[in-house]
């Protein structure tokens, strides 16, 4: 929290401007839990980050129902 709140703070000047994203191991390539830290000024831009995750998540559990997914 206080890397995210560091790196908000010197890119936009609001501590407060971060989203923290948690991602566990069977979420992608990596195979650990790891965080995504994005500094956002404005709603708008949180809407558009939720709505191209949810378009990315979408994405996958179409390909993993036809059989096209890249995991085991």
């Amino acid at each position: 929290m206080e890397e995210a709140q560091r790196l908000a703070y010197e890119d936009v000047g609001d501590p407060n401007a971060f989203m923290l994203i948690h991602s566990a191991p069977s979420a992608g390539a990596r195979s650990n839990f790891h965080l995504h830290v994005f500094v956002l000024r404005h709603r708008w831009q949180k809407a558009w980050l939720y709505f191209v995750l949810a378009a990315k998540n979408l994405a996958q559990t179409i390909l993993m129902a036809v059989g096209l997914n890249r995991r085991g």
